[in-house]
């Protein structure tokens, strides 16, 4: 599971918020409040759609068991056919 605090969850939401962010603190159209509440909501999507992908994808690597036999060991060698 990934962590709500990680550089990727916060970076991403920062980018998906930065429109929020924008208008907070550079032009001023927005309340403060605003933006950081946007902010929290898009790390919150960010942090829940990346640790679905983390789950599904971290279900499907898993390596094989060890106990499968390779496809070289399940061959037999035939006997050479007489004419």
């Amino acid at each position: 599971m990934t962590s709500p605090l990680s550089p990727t969850v916060l970076g991403l939401g920062a980018l998906l918020s930065s429109p929020a962010l924008l208008a907070s603190f550079w032009d001023g159209t927005l309340p403060i409040e605003t933006g950081l509440i946007r902010f929290g909501v898009a790390v919150l999507v960010c942090w829940v759609g990346l640790s679905l992908l983390d789950g599904l994808l971290h279900s499907t690597s898993a390596p094989p068991p060890p106990e499968a036999a390779s496809p070289l060991e399940a061959t037999q060698v035939l006997p050479p056919v007489e004419k």
